[in-house]
């Protein structure tokens, strides 16, 4: 039996008899008939914590600041009760039982200061601890708010002038090594002028991420980097709360998008985990600029790339009962068909549909040097396929095709092949 005080807030929640909680408390035995008398309990005052809450001049009082007492089980921290200041910074937080209490300011209300821990720590996990017992306050649980340093800047179009308005920017600290701890006060969105400001932050290193909420501009993190934990990215030390850092600009250039489906060669069966790689063509050639993996339908939307000409990759690492292709059903990188998007493009309908692998996979069993440089290739397949042999410099390089097409036959098939590389890799592909 446990006597709740939601009502008087004032008195000690107890279980019958006298004890803090349920595990400690008495049995009661009742049966279908008989009435059990002398349930009685003699509510103690409750324990409760008291202090006041001024501004970062110590003096003048906060008003309407949520504070919330904590405590600690196996499953976190448990929140226990909460009060708002009043008009002179004073709060009391009546709780239901003795014990062991952290005390948080800045939970809710009043948002225009930095939440804290008392005795000035940033989190619960770091706070000092508070004894509380009851029929007493303990009083002068005191926190004196910070503001917080800031860091403002403005985010601008490609051209460094037209402002961008409803950009999310976030300032980010190494919570983690991938750069996953949102500070608080963030995000933020731009004004009409392009400007922002993050306020209440804590001393340390952030990184400031700008992303555009509606997928038109692509995301950048301060100085020009791609992403949060890139080499490029630039740290921003905030050495104490008095630190205003300003100039923190971005200019972002105009984002595509990409949608479409993978499917099976019927394109009944939706594949689900493929991933799909955009590959940029770049005064360096082709290089892999990003890539998403397709849902339980099968869809994917590749947001937040840039204009340009790509080719586009399926791989079915997760799925090697489909052969990996190129669109449109091209096996060679040099053979793939080109997407050119401009600015702002949503190109739809690129889709994909995937080649069983079942009866296609073609095996090299060995490879015999017949005389320097040149190589007699054995190898498996599927009687009544065609297969062309595939060369690449590295494991991870691009594979091209080479030489003609070859027809199986059963049992093993031979390919002669000449090379003058140091370094080469071959493989067989099927031809669809």
């Amino acid at each position: 039996m446990v006597f709740e005080t939601y009502f008087q807030p004032t008195f000690a929640w107890e279980t019958f008899d006298d004890a803090v909680d349920l595990e400690s408390g008495t049995d009661i035995i009742v049966d279908s008939i008989t009435t059990v008398s002398n349930i009685d309990a003699s509510l103690d005052i409750a324990p409760a914590i008291s202090g006041t809450v001024t501004g970062p001049d110590g003096s003048t009082p906060v008003e309407g600041l949520g504070v919330v007492a904590y405590s600690w089980d196996i499953e976190g921290w448990q929140w226990e009760g909460s009060a708002e200041t009043a008009g002179d910074g004073t709060y009391t937080i009546f709780l239901r039982s003795p014990g062991s209490y952290r005390v948080m300011f800045g939970a809710y209300g009043n948002s225009n200061y930095r939440e804290q821990v008392y005795d000035g720590a940033p989190d619960l996990g770091s706070g000092t601890d508070i004894a509380v017992s009851n029929g007493f306050i303990t009083s002068g649980i005191n926190a004196i708010m910070s503001s917080g340093a800031s860091i403002s800047g403005r985010v601008t179009g490609p051209d460094t002038v037209s402002p961008l308005e409803g950009i999310s920017v976030s300032a980010i600290s190494p919570g983690d090594p991938n750069w996953t701890s949102y500070s608080y006060g963030s995000p933020v969105l731009t004004d009409s002028n392009g400007l922002y400001t993050i306020s209440l932050l804590s001393t340390g290193i952030h990184r400031v991420e700008f992303v555009d909420p509606n997928d038109l501009h692509i995301s950048q993190v301060f100085s020009n980097a791609a992403f949060v934990w890139s080499e490029t990215a630039q740290d921003i030390l905030i050495t104490n709360d008095e630190t205003n850092i300003t100039g923190i600009d971005a200019s972002l250039v105009p984002a595509s998008q990409v949608h479409g489906r993978v499917t099976d060669e019927g394109g009944l069966i939706p594949l689900e985990n493929i991933s799909i790689l955009a590959i940029l063509q770049t005064s360096n050639g082709w290089n892999a600029v990003t890539g998403i993996y397709t849902d339980n339908e099968g869809y994917f939307a590749m947001k937040n790339i840039g204009s340009g000409v790509y080719r586009l990759f399926a791989n079915t690492a997760e799925h090697p009962e489909y052969l990996p292709e190129y669109y449109q059903n091209s096996y060679d990188q040099e053979d793939a068909q080109t997407i050119t998007l401009a600015d702002y493009e949503i190109r739809t309908n690129v889709n994909f549909a995937l080649l069983s692998a079942t009866n296609a996979a073609a095996n090299i069993v060995s490879i015999i040097e017949t005389t320097p440089n040149n190589f007699a290739i054995e190898f498996t397949g599927f009687t009544a396929q065609t297969y062309r042999l595939q060369e690449a410099q590295t494991l991870t390089g691009a594979w091209h095709d080479v030489g003609d097409q070859y027809g199986i036959t059963t049992g093993s098939n031979w390919i002669s092949w000449s090379s003058t590389n140091s370094t080469t890799y071959w493989r067989i592909r099927f031809v669809p």
